[in-house]
Parts: structure tokens; sequence; C-alpha cells
């Protein structure tokens, strides 16, 4: 029998690393624009601000999402920028939210792999990706990823079962420890905890094997 347990623990050597790629997935209200705006607010109370905040979002002229950083100097646009516009020797992020990666052509799709692949190593840049559907993604991104949020609300099965082949880990169950509103945080890194609430509330796998 597995029996997962949440120990709370609040320790910023848990949070996000520098740079790195996070895919935060779940439907409409989940609230993944929260979460992506704790994140760099956690960076910035833990002394280390970013630098350069760039939104590519999918109605840059429509939103109100992300007016708390867009008023203190974020930048939020409407395509991907150039990645030679970031300064390597600055803290960036790049926040991508409401972009329909279905409706990419091959060269829009090669350009956004390569900037989660060489751009977050060699542009100092971290990238936070929106999406409420993880098959949008293409499976060089996915395979990127340093972090997974994903959210209850995305239930599909499929993908589900497809995690746990590749990470060892019961997604089915670790969703049962989640409210609405909260998410199970997988680090594909090795640093810190593997699996963790809300990325900061480490969850423990307990392996009871029965004896029938």
């Amino acid at each position: 029998m597995v029996k997962l347990y949440v120990k709370r623990l609040f320790c910023l050597s848990f949070t996000i690393i520098f740079p790195s790629l996070i895919l935060i997935v779940g439907k409409r209200g989940s609230s993944k624009t929260t979460c992506a705006l704790n994140i760099i607010g956690k960076s910035r109370y833990a002394g280390k601000p970013f630098d350069r905040i760039v939104i590519w979002h999918g109605d840059p002229t429509g939103t109100e999402e992300y007016r708390i950083l867009t008023d203190d100097g974020a930048e939020i646009v409407g395509e991907l920028p150039q990645m030679d516009s970031f300064d390597n020797t600055k803290r960036n992020v790049l926040v991508v939210d409401e972009v329909n990666f279905l409706a990419f052509n091959r060269a829009e799709n090669a350009a956004f792999e390569r900037y989660v692949n060489y751009g977050v190593s060699h542009k100092s840049l971290s990238m936070i990706v929106i999406v409420q559907d993880m098959r949008n993604l293409s499976p060089c991104v996915k395979r990127s990823a340093d972090y997974l949020l994903l959210y209850p609300s995305f239930n599909n099965y499929d993908v589900l079962y497809d995690l746990k082949r590749k990470t060892g880990h019961n997604y089915v169950e670790l969703m049962r420890l989640c409210g609405p509103k909260d998410n199970i945080t997988t680090a594909f890194n090795g640093i810190g905890p593997p699996l963790r609430r809300n990325i900061f509330e480490v969850i423990n796998i307990n392996d009871d094997a029965d004896s029938d």
C-alpha cells in the first residue's frame, strides 16, 4: 500500500532555482497566473529580484492579470521576444501565457524550442510557461522542464498515467492531496525534494508492502 504524507515545511531552499523552465498546467480558474506571480514575488522576497520581466501573452492589450508587474516596469508583448534582447549578465524571466501553441508553424515551434533549451541555459533566463492542457506542448518542451506544477483541474488520465510511467509517481493518487487551488510540484532537476505540494510542502511517499 502506498501512503502519501505532506510535511508542512516552508523553506526558501526548496523554492524554484534560477534559471529554470517551469511548466504550470491546469484548467481555467485554477490560479495558474497567481502561482506565476508568486514565483516572481518569492524571488524578490529571497533577495534575488528579477532585473527584467517580460510577459508574452495571447492578449497583451486586453489582460489585466499582470497589472501588478507592468505597473512596476515589466513588459507585456504579443510575440516571442528576440532572444538576443535578454542580457545574460542580468536575472531575466519570461512568462508565457494564453499562447496558442497548436497554431505554431514549424519555424515558430523551432524558435520556441530553442528558447527553452539554449535561452534558459545561456541567457540567464527563467521561463514560466502556463497552459491549460499539457498535450499542447511539444515533446521537446516537456522534456526540457525543470519543474512541473500540475493542478487537479487537469484530469486527463492518459497524461497522468504517462507521467507515472516516466517518473514512477502515481499522479492520480497525488492529486487527492490537493484542493482546487493547490498543485503538485515535481522537480526534475534533482535539486531539493522531488515531490511537493505548492512548491514548499514536501510530499513523502511510504511504500508499505501488504503481506496478503
